[in-house]
């Protein structure tokens, strides 16, 4: 027994070495980001052990967001850099209707409406119960094939999802309908209740599940950012919330500039 903890030990103590070397490599560059590590069956020789525990160094790389492992693609280092996602601090709008960020991605695929129960994370943004009924509006954006760019697939960057309570979809109908265009569904919202609406951010990470995953396609597992905007009437109630999915090892938001309060003006108020 003692000999069995003895291999396991020295197991975990190998596979930690070859996963701290992998990781320098990769930091220095001698793996930049895009190419393929090395075949397990090929490492196992080099480091003479089993293939079976390089397999589990690479899960081990992909499970800090280093590489990416495929059946086809071998395992692919990730760029570990960050694009810009660009969020304004305030509302405008065009002629499809209210904007809340200018992108120039275009609309990959069809609307797609479904009505399910409410997710945990947007029933209390809506202040309903969980099982209680919504209808998705949901769409993803990014670039089209381009093949004189050199784009041979369509490249999802995000997708847009309008989350609306059933009480509010039984009073405009118009909500489910796929001819309602995405930009206008806050206008036929604001006509029928007569009265300015407002909006609040929040913005969260979680893990992309396997239809997330898909949509923007990412590794199921990998982190998605959420922004959620909260729409609200007049009166104070919720009545929609679109929820902008990206992924996170893809995206940052910002940079957002920080206006200075008067409290903080410069140069500073002398002191009393």
């Amino acid at each position: 027994m003692a000999g069995t903890e003895g291999a396991v030990e020295m197991g975990s103590d190998l596979r930690r070495s070859i996963a701290d070397e992998l990781r320098r490599a990769i930091e220095l560059g001698e793996y930049p980001p895009g190419s393929t590590l090395p075949p397990a069956a090929e490492l196992a020789t080099t480091w003479d052990t089993t293939r079976w525990l390089i397999t589990n160094v690479y899960n081990d790389l992909q499970e800090e967001g280093l590489v990416r492992v495929g059946k086809r693609s071998g395992t692919v280092v990730v760029d570990q850099r960050r694009e810009n996602l660009p969020r304004s601090p305030m509302v405008s709008r065009d002629v499809s209707g209210y904007l809340f960020e200018s992108a120039p991605w275009k609309q990959l695929g069809e609307l797609e409406l479904i009505t399910v129960p409410v997710r945990a994370t947007i029933a209390d943004l809506l202040d309903l119960k969980l099982g209680d009924e919504v209808l998705t509006r949901a769409h993803v954006l990014g670039w089209p094939i381009d093949r004189s760019g050199g784009r041979a697939t369509p490249d999802p960057i995000q997708i847009v999802t309008s989350t609306l309570p059933n009480w509010i979809v039984a009073q405009l109908p118009t909500l489910a309908e796929p001819t309602t265009a995405p930009g206008s569904v806050l206008d036929r919202i604001e006509e029928s209740f007569g009265g300015p609406l407002t909006w609040t951010d929040l913005v969260g990470a979680e893990r992309a599940d396997r239809v997330e995953a898909h949509r923007l396609n990412v590794r199921a597992g990998s982190p998605v950012l959420h922004v959620h905007t909260i729409t609200r009437l007049r009166d104070g109630r919720p009545v929609e919330v679109t929820t902008r999915s990206v992924s996170g090892d893809r995206f940052r938001l910002g940079p957002t500039p920080l206006p200075r309060g008067e409290s903080a003006a410069w140069p500073p108020h002398a002191a009393p």
